[in-house]
């Protein structure tokens, strides 16, 4: 059981650093610009708190948009003119589902996911104006 328990908190750990790294990359990269907002998709389940860790990595003005898994969806702003909570909500009226957060960080759990969650969102900041 020790054994175990050790080789558990090393693949927990080595998942956290690959994490890191990952996360430190994507942050160089945006996924797309729009309207001059930098957007950033990351497509696998990573801690909130490694996130926020790593949030001073990404560019101002940048929306990190998360899809965990299971339907599961995190939009974290870094930008004032972008609500993550308003935005968030649009998915949620759109697929049904339920979640919340605040402007800066919000998650949901939708019934459905869209085909093409960065495109959807591009869509809205674009018809936001």
């Amino acid at each position: 059981v020790t054994k175990r328990l050790e080789t558990l908190g090393y693949t927990q750990n080595q998942q956290k650093e690959l994490s890191i790294k990952l996360l430190e990359l994507i942050s160089k990269s945006p996924s797309k610009i729009v309207n001059n907002f930098p957007l950033f998709y990351i497509d696998f389940n990573v801690d909130i708190k490694i996130i926020k860790k790593m949030l001073s990595n990404f560019p101002q003005k940048s929306l990190l948009i998360v899809e965990m898994g299971n339907r599961k969806i995190r939009l974290i702003s870094k930008n004032g003119k972008i609500d993550a909570n308003k935005l968030l909500q649009k998915f949620i009226n759109k697929y049904k589902g339920k979640g919340g957060g605040n402007p800066k960080s919000a998650q949901a759990e939708l019934e459905k996911m869209p085909e093409n969650l960065l495109s959807e969102i591009e869509q809205f900041i674009l018809s936001k104006g």
